[in-house]
C-alpha cells in the first residue's frame, strides 16, 4: 500500500513538473501545426544564429526559418511551405556559401512523386536569393517513389559539392547523388551494400567526408544479421566502393539503435552508436570510438547505464538517445559529444548531456543540461561557431501543444552563457526513484565536497563527505527528499529525489 501512495505521490510529482516544463530562460512559442520533425541550426558571418525548424501534420510540412541572437531572441522569422513526407529533416544541411559572402544554404527533400532536391539561399536578413528544385532519379518507369524515408544523409564535401547518399526502396540498394550548389546534379550512380538492414525509418545513417586528398566518403550504417554489428562503407569521389567493414561490432536488440561517423583527420575517423547489451547485466551503453582507416580501435569512451529490475520488471531503464550529428570536432581538434538520457522523475521528459574529449578520448569535462522538454524535443541540433562556442537547439512542446523552441550557447569550458548556470550540472545521479543507494558520477573538471540529504519539510535526514561514488539511502523511509550537492568551489546543486 506504501508503494502504491508513493507511486500516486510521484505522478503527482510528475505532473507538476511537467506543468513546468520548460525550464531554459530563452524558449520561444512558435505558431504552427502540431508536429515538429526536425531543426537545423548554423551561425552566420556575422555572428547571429540561423534555425531552421520543421512543422507539420500529416503530410503537410512547414519550414520556419528564423534568425536569432546567441542569447536565443528571434531577430527575425520566415515560413516557407513545402509539400512532403520527409519527417527525419535532421539529416539535413544548413551551411554558409562557400562563394558567396552572407548567403547561407538550407537543403530539404521532398519525398513526393517525384522525389525532389530543395535548397534555399537566402541573405543575412533572410531575404531569398535562390531557391533551388532538381528532380532527383529515385523514380522507377512507372513513377513510384522508391525512396525508403528518413535514410538519407546529406552533406557538404571538401569540395563544395552536395553530396546525398540514401536507401532506395527496402534493399540493399543506395542512391548517390552530387549536387553542385545551383542544384545541378554532377554524378548519380546506385551502389549495393551487402548487408541486412533494419526496415525502420528512424534508424540512423551517417555521412562524412572520410578523406579530403583523395576526396573520399564514409557511410555508416546499421547490419542487422544474429549478431548486429555497425557497418562502414568508405567510397571514392565517384562512388565507387573501396572498402567496406562490416566488424565494428556490438550487440543490440534492435530498438532506437543510432550509428553517427564524423571525419577527424587524415589517419582516424570517429564513430558513436547506442545498444543494449543483454549479455552483461542488461545494461545500455552508448560508445565512442576513434579509429584508424583500417577500421581498427585507436581509442574508445564507453558510459554504460545499469537497468535496475525487481521481480522481472525493469524498475530503471536508461534508454540513453544519440541523434544525428551528435559528433562535432572544434578547430583544435577537441571532441564534442551529445546525447539525450530519459527522467525518471517526468517520464517522457529528457536531460541533455553534453561531454568534452581532447584528441585522445580523454573526458575533459560533462554536463547534464536540465531541459525538461518531451520526447518530441529530442530531435535537436549543434554547432560550432567561429569563436569555439557551443550552440545548442531542440524542439518540444508545452502541455497545450504549442510549439516551443529552444536555444544555448556554452563555451568551451562547458559554462552556459546564455542560460541560468543552475540548469547546467557538473554531476549525474541514478536511479531515481532509489531504493538503497543513488550513484553520483562527476564531471572530470569538478570535485563534490559533500552530498546532503533533506525531507520536504527542511530537515537534514543524510549526510556525508563524498569520498565515494554512491550515496547510502537505506535507512531512508519511502518518500521524497531534495538532495543538495556541494562541490569544493562553494557551487550547489539542489534536486528532487523519491526514495521507494
Amino acid at each position: 500500500m506504501k508503494r502504491v501512495l508513493l507511486l500516486a505521490t510521484a505522478l503527482i510529482l510528475s505532473a507538476s513538473m511537467y506543468a513546468q516544463t520548460f525550464q531554459f530562460n530563452k524558449f520561444e512559442e512558435i505558431d504552427g501545426m502540431a508536429g515538429v520533425y526536425t531543426n537545423a541550426v548554423m551561425e552566420s558571418d556575422d555572428g547571429s544564429l540561423f534555425m531552421a525548424v520543421r512543422l507539420g501534420n500529416g503530410y503537410h510540412r512547414v519550414d520556419r526559418i528564423m534568425e536569432m541572437t546567441k542569447d536565443g531572441e528571434i531577430i527575425e522569422s520566415k515560413y516557407i511551405e513545402v509539400e512532403s513526407n520527409a519527417d527525419c529533416a535532421g539529416f539535413f544541411p544548413f551551411f554558409r556559401h562557400p562563394k558567396q559572402n552572407a548567403t547561407n544554404v538550407f537543403v530539404y527533400f521532398n519525398h513526393g512523386i517525384p522525389t525532389t532536391f530543395n535548397a534555399i539561399l537566402f541573405d543575412n536578413n533572410l531575404n531569398v536569393r535562390k531557391n533551388i528544385r532538381t528532380r532527383l532519379p529515385y523514380s522507377d518507369r512507372n513513377g513510384r517513389d522508391l525512396v525508403f524515408p528518413g535514410t538519407e544523409s546529406c552533406i557538404l564535401d571538401s569540395e563544395n559539392n552536395i553530396v546525398i547518399i540514401k536507401r532506395i526502396d527496402e534493399s540493399k540498394n543506395f542512391a548517390c547523388i552530387k549536387l553542385d550548389l545551383d542544384g545541378n546534379i554532377i554524378l548519380e550512380k546506385e551502389i549495393t551494400i551487402d548487408a541486412d538492414f533494419v526496415d525502420r525509418s528512424d534508424i540512423y545513417y551517417a555521412l562524412t567526408v572520410y578523406n579530403e586528398k583523395p576526396l573520399q566518403y564514409a557511410y555508416s550504417f546499421i547490419n542487422n544479421n544474429s549478431l548486429s554489428r555497425i557497418g562502414i562503407a568508405v567510397l571514392d569521389s565517384e562512388f565507387n566502393i573501396i572498402d567496406e567493414n562490416h566488424c565494428i561490432a556490438w550487440n543490440f536488440d534492435g530498438h532506437e539503435l543510432r550509428t553517427n561517423v564524423a571525419g577527424y583527420d587524415k589517419d582516424s575517423y570517429l564513430i558513436s552508436t547506442q545498444h543494449t547489451n543483454f549479455g552483461y547485466g542488461i545494461s545500455e551503453s552508448i560508445n565512442l570510438r576513434k579509429m584508424d582507416k583500417s577500421h581498427n580501435i585507436i581509442n574508445e569512451y564507453k558510459h554504460e547505464f545499469q537497468r535496475y529490475m525487481e521481480n522481472g520488471s525493469i524498475l530503471y531503464n536508461p534508454k540513453p538517445y544519440i541523434f544525428e550529428k551528435n559528433i562535432l570536432v572544434d578547430k583544435d581538434g577537441g571532441i564534442y559529444w551529445i546525447y539525450l538520457m530519459p527522467r525518471q522523475d517526468n517520464i517522457g521528459n529528457h536531460d541533455l548531456y553534453i561531454s568534452y574529449f581532447d584528441s585522445d578520448l580523454n573526458l575533459i569535462w560533462e554536463r547534464k543540461v536540465q531541459d525538461h522538454v518531451s520526447k518530441h524535443s529530442s530531435i535537436m541540433s549543434a554547432t560550432i561557431c567561429d569563436n569555439g562556442d557551443l550552440a545548442l537547439t531542440g524542439l518540444g512542446y508545452d502541455n497545450d501543444f504549442n510549439n516551443l523552441i529552444f536555444t544555448m550557447v556554452m563555451d568551451k569550458d562547458g559554462k552556459p552563457l546564455n542560460i541560468e548556470e543552475s540548469l547546467v550540472l557538473p554531476y549525474s545521479f541514478y536511479p531515481n526513484p532509489a531504493d538503497d543507494a543513488i550513484s553520483l558520477r562527476f564531471s572530470p573538471d569538478v570535485n563534490c565536497e559533500k552530498v546532503e540529504i533533506y525531507s520536504l519539510d527542511g530537515k537534514l535526514c543524510h549526510a556525508q563527505n563524498f569520498n565515494f561514488n554512491t550515496i547510502d539511502i537505506n535507512t531512508l523511509s519511502s518518500g521524497i527528499y531534495m538532495m543538495k550537492v556541494t562541490l569544493d568551489n562553494g557551487n550547489t546543486y539542489t534536486e528532487k529525489v523519491v526514495v521507494r
